[in-house]
């Protein structure tokens, strides 16, 4: 049964009225507390059961009268009561319900000071969901200076001049110092030292447990819009779909792959029995399928995981036969011979697979070699997999291929250099130390490596017109990077606002990057599984409209604002692992979509040089060109506002 956390204490007038605030739990087998109505109050008419957060003598009871529940008075609308009662309820989520005696006097001052206060409150800060309601208000000390401090279901509210607001989504984590303090540490690169009475710390770290989709719920139909900027069957319509492909369709348990959407693009000469034992060759039964298709060459970008090839080489004939009808879709007489120096460009900053290519004669690849298989991993790094059961590609199995490795940084890798970002946030440096600091945190060169990788996906679909199977480990992280950003390169509709949020949805959200994990937007943050592979993204996405600034629809505070929104709560687009369990949550039939909120501020995000045009981009990617997005990673930073 699901948890009822009755939480915190609002601040409510110094006087010694009959009653109390309650923290409880409904998790036991027969636990209940109902309420009814009698003489125009909100009472208890049964409690039993329940088990407290600590025992204490004074505990609400049948009889009590019901004050307020999370922040919003009820006075007589036990309608109201109830569905206040069941959503967090439904949640297994905490609330905070003040109670009083039948005979509390000071029950009606209580009630209507709450009152004042939320709406004071959400004057100031208008409220970001219909339900956000006010818990907390309290002084305190903020980074040293006095202020206000309300909390609020939904986020932190520091009465400050720029005000911060922290959503309690963003919150990474809190630590207690030694001076009784508590660091907020956020996702968004601050560090926020609270000094204040141990109920706000208290209710904090109850609040930042609780499910965040149920933050997201909503009864509004056009914050459900937003969902439907994205359409399978629409966006692969327009991509143009040629005959040797069609859209398979899981049922209603994702039976072939639990982490891929339902709609998938596969070939189709190639029967469901060797889709579903491709599915079962490859790791966490991600199989190749197709992404997009070049306009002209019809040239196929296909994404997949690695194959549990293993140390015994395991091979799957029909994980084969699938590849090669994905990749071998065109007449290997019209494929072009790419010579020795195109293919020097283009893969000019790896040797190694440079020298494969060089060992084979330009005739060679105009039978054969017609598609190249690109795991974004290092050789060492893939070889690893292999001792543990899978591993990569053997090039003599799948007759036509070249593997190439693009030596890519894992999501450990990642999460550690970006770590070392929130301490450049955290401190004061020169400006030799600072741009030292910069370059030796490693950021940068993880920006260079998935923008080099991008770029020779770009290379081998645009110039040689061969097609591309791409993969990393598992097919979410890294794969999901190159795909995007390369789509992004050669596609100008991604570059618009829409299609950008196509984009977002379709090789990110629907083909299950992990923004559960990844991203913590979770009740617990596992350590190991949260990276910053889709901020990293972004950053890249930056990096290209810096150099190209007239080819994209949107400016770079759309690109900020939708990084806060990953980790805000306030939308349920990137609460999940898959689409699976978006299906799972009805996410789109009862929560809130991130473009819905997004949409709303076209004109801010709206880029006014702007020129629309069918160019493929390739960015530079010389350490020169690359920079540090200072407008992200140091806009807290007091000094560099000042600067702006």
């Amino acid at each position: 049964m699901a948890a009822i956390c009755l939480h915190g204490e609002p601040d409510i007038p110094t006087v010694d009225w009959q009653g109390g605030v309650d923290v409880l739990f409904l998790d036991v087998p027969g636990a209940v507390l109902s309420l009814e109505s009698h003489q125009a109050k909100v009472v208890v008419s049964h409690v039993h059961g329940v088990r407290y957060e600590q025992e204490q003598k004074n505990k609400i009871a049948k009889g009590h009268v019901v004050v307020s529940i999370n922040g919003e008075p009820v006075g007589k609308n036990l309608v109201r009561a109830n569905e206040l009662i069941s959503q967090v309820k439904h949640s297994g989520g905490a609330a905070y319900i003040q109670w009083c005696k039948p005979d509390g006097s000071e029950q009606i001052e209580s009630e209507s000071h709450t009152k004042f206060l939320q709406d004071d409150v959400f004057l100031k800060y208008p409220k970001v969901h219909f339900d956000e309601c006010l818990l907390i208000n309290l002084q305190g000390v903020v980074n040293g200076v006095d202020c206000m401090i309300s909390l609020t279901s939904h986020r932190i509210l520091f009465h400050l001049d720029p005000a911060g607001i922290v959503p309690l989504l963003s919150v990474l984590k809190l630590v207690q110092k030694d001076d009784g303090s508590i660091l907020i540490v956020c996702k968004d690169i601050r560090e926020i030292r609270v000094e204040t009475s141990d109920k706000f710390l208290k209710t904090l770290k109850v609040l930042t447990t609780n499910d965040p989709f149920k933050r997201t719920l909503t009864s509004d139909d056009d914050d459900r819009a937003g969902w439907g900027v994205y359409d399978p069957l629409v966006e692969y319509t327009r991509i143009g779909l040629p005959k040797f492909l069609r859209v398979y369709i899981q049922q209603d348990h994702f039976n072939l792959c639990g982490s891929y959407p339902r709609v998938i693009v596969v070939p189709s000469g190639v029967p469901d029995a060797d889709v579903v034992a491709s599915s079962k060759f490859r790791s966490k039964s991600r199989l190749p399928v197709v992404s997009w298709v070049h306009p002209q060459s019809k040239a196929v970008l296909a994404r997949c995981a690695q194959p549990l090839r293993g140390v015994s080489n395991a091979v799957c004939q029909a994980d084969e036969r699938l590849v090669r009808a994905i990749m071998n879709v065109t007449n290997p007489m019209e494929v072009p011979i790419p010579s020795q120096t195109g293919f020097s460009n283009f893969f000019s900053s790896d040797p190694e697979p440079l020298r494969k290519l060089q060992t084979c004669a330009p005739g060679e690849y105009e039978p054969t070699r017609n598609y190249v298989i690109m795991d974004a991993r290092s050789q060492i790094a893939s070889m690893g997999n292999q001792v543990l059961g899978k591993g990569t590609e053997n090039p003599i199995n799948y007759p036509g291929s070249i593997l190439v490795f693009l030596s890519i940084d894992n999501i450990h890798v990642v999460r550690n250099c970006f770590n070392k970002i929130f301490e450049i946030a955290s401190r004061e440096y020169s400006a030799a130390c600072l741009y030292r600091s910069i370059s030796d945190c490693g950021w940068l060169k993880q920006i260079v490596s998935v923008l080099t990788a991008s770029i020779t996906v770009v290379k081998a679909l645009e110039d040689n017109g061969l097609s591309v199977l791409t993969h990393c480990s598992d097919g979410w992280d890294r794969t999901a990077q190159m795909c995007s950003m390369a789509m992004l390169l050669m596609d100008p509709y991604y570059r618009t606002l829409d299609g950008f949020a196509v984009l977002i949805e379709k090789e990110w959200c629907a083909f299950g990057h992990k923004f559960r994990d990844r991203c913590g937007n979770c009740t617990h943050i596992d350590e190991q599984e949260y990276s910053p592979i889709f901020v990293l993204w972004i950053d890249c996405v930056w990096q290209v409209m810096n150099q190209f600034p007239a080819a994209f629809e949107f400016n770079d505070l759309f690109l900020v604002s939708l990084l806060d929104e990953v980790t805000s709560g306030y939308s349920s687009t990137f609460l999940f692992n898959s689409f699976k369990a978006r299906e799972k949550h009805k996410a789109t039939q009862v929560s809130v979509s991130v473009w819905s909120i997004l949409f709303q501020k076209r004109n801010l995000f709206s880029n006014g040089s702007f020129q629309p045009s069918r160019c493929t981009i390739v960015p530079k990617v010389s350490p020169k060109y690359i920079r540090f997005w200072d407008r992200y990673y140091l806009r807290h930073d007091e000094s560099n506002q000042s600067q702006k």
